[in-house]
């Protein structure tokens, strides 16, 4: 703990470069290997769509969002034109264009951490405290998975923090700072509607503590208006008619009250969650600081971007982590601010040292596991079958493969869920003479199949050898992707 305090003491400009190079490595092994989706959405609301444009998906199987047109098309459309110039050029690995979209989405936002980092700094003025929040901005062990994701949330955050850093400087906000950051924010808010919560409070107020003037905040409100006309026209393109996918979006979820079917929590779910599954003690270090700069702070700048964010999150019945992982990016800057505030040193007081060695250890376990396994395990399912080009025409599993991903199959796959009588089946399979491919996550039929001497194993997201009968306690609830070639 005295190297790293050692380290926070050095010279700010060397330690943000040292620290930004770290932050790149991570991120460099988060495109590479965070392969997937971390939510069903960032596959079934963005590659699908894509993959619709491309006349390689039904339009009867698209979710239900679709219908309803409360999902805008800039995205998907965007990763529509990558993917037909990829197809130009002759390549068509769904892998390689899905990890090229991963780096485009990652190299954006640790574009704008970088700037954003730089700007956060002036929150605070010891040194300690800017590399403090330098060291934790660019640690952090979600981000770089974050980033590499290609979800509406990692995008759109992304351009607020663009839109943000045009306002940093209020007595050089210009003209050409009210159209970039009405086109940013504009962006950030077609990307995600929920983010114009943000978008709204970051405009109102340098407007109410008279840090702009009217003119410059009336030009920026015109050009994310322009933005979004722009954006209702790209709409036009994918759903074939006019359509206002912002209005759709709120009388479906909220007024219709589609959302609350996919589940409603508490108004506290954000605050034990965020504990929870922020991998404790280290998120007690952001959680804590958060709250006691909206108490004690509430006219501060970031104050009046989070909190009402947060508060509207935590007012809708329907919640997900992932709603409020924007935040994430606020929390060093609240741990500087409060470490300052209360003149407080996170190596003085040996409560707050062990609590501060957990929490490194258990963030830089997170970043290594987070940036280095795939964002969703079963990919490498779909990946054997693609690289060893196995072609499966009728794929009959015994459980039932949820949020199918066509994206990444050569020739999509019919699945024949065996809904009952699946002992049946398997006895079945000892006589047939054609080739039926099989499918199980059910430890009990992976041992079933193993026995049937007409199935070989073709693929097992577990290792060969734990697929024993020795290991059935432990292992009879997991989920194990396997693949059998029967019968021929």
């Amino acid at each position: 703990m005295k190297k790293l305090e050692e380290i926070l003491n050095i010279d700010e400009n060397t330690f943000f470069k040292k620290a930004f190079l770290f932050s790149l490595f991570f991120h460099i092994l988060a495109i590479i290997f965070s392969e997937g989706w971390h939510r069903p959405d960032e596959h079934l609301g963005i590659f699908r769509l894509m993959s619709f444009k491309l006349g390689e998906f039904p339009v009867n199987e698209l979710s239900w969002e679709h219908g309803a047109q409360i999902r805008p098309w800039l995205q998907p459309y965007a990763f529509y034109l990558v993917a037909k110039a990829f197809r130009f050029i002759g390549i068509e690995s769904p892998f390689i264009l899905a990890t090229f979209l991963r780096l485009i989405c990652s190299t954006l936002a640790l574009y704008s951490l970088f700037h954003f980092t730089k700007y956060a700094t002036t929150f605070v003025k010891e040194k300690i405290n800017k590399n403090i929040l330098v060291f934790f901005m660019m640690t952090m062990w979600y981000l770089p998975f974050f980033h590499a994701r290609t979800t509406a949330e990692n995008l759109s955050i992304t351009f607020f923090i663009f839109g943000l850093l045009q306002l940093r400087d209020f007595t050089k906000f210009e003209s050409k700072q009210s159209i970039l950051s009405g086109f940013f924010f504009g962006l950030s808010y077609i990307l995600r509607f929920q983010t114009g919560v943000m978008v709204f409070f970051a405009l109102v107020w340098p407007l109410v503590t008279k840090k702009i003037k009217i003119s410059k905040f009336i030009l920026s409100c015109a050009f994310i208006a322009i933005t979004i006309a722009l954006s209702s026209g790209i709409d036009y393109i994918g759903y074939g008619e006019w359509t206002f996918t912002s209005w759709n979006y709120l009388k479906a979820n909220i007024f219709d009250g589609v959302a609350a079917q996919f589940g409603v929590s508490p108004w506290y779910y954000y605050i034990t969650k965020s504990v929870a599954k922020g991998i404790p003690p280290y998120s007690l270090i952001f959680t804590i600081p958060f709250f006691w700069a909206w108490f004690r702070k509430p006219k501060h700048y970031l104050t009046w971007i989070t909190l009402p964010y947060f508060i509207i999150h935590s007012a809708i019945g329907h919640k997900e982590l992932r709603f409020i992982f924007a935040l994430g990016v606020f929390a060093p800057v609240f741990l500087a601010m409060f470490l300052e505030e209360n003149n407080l040193s996170l190596f003085k007081n040996k409560a707050i040292k062990v609590l501060l060695s957990l929490a490194l250890i258990a963030n830089f376990g997170g970043l290594i596991i987070s940036s280095t396994k795939p964002a969703y395990t079963p990919i490498n399912f779909y990946k054997h079958i693609y690289k060893n080009n196995i072609d499966i025409k009728k794929l009959y599993t015994l459980s039932y493969i949820r949020d199918e991903m066509k994206f990444y199959q050569r020739k999509p796959f019919k699945q024949f869920y065996i809904k009952e009588n699946k002992e049946a089946f398997i006895s079945e399979l000892k006589n047939i003479n054609e080739t039926r491919w099989v499918f199980t996550s059910s430890f009990s039929y992976i041992l079933e199949l193993l026995k049937n001497d007409r199935c070989k194993l073709e693929y097992a997201s577990y290792p060969r050898f734990v697929l024993n009968e020795k290991y059935f306690k432990y292992l009879k609830r997991s989920k194990i992707w396997t693949l059998y070639k029967c019968g021929n």
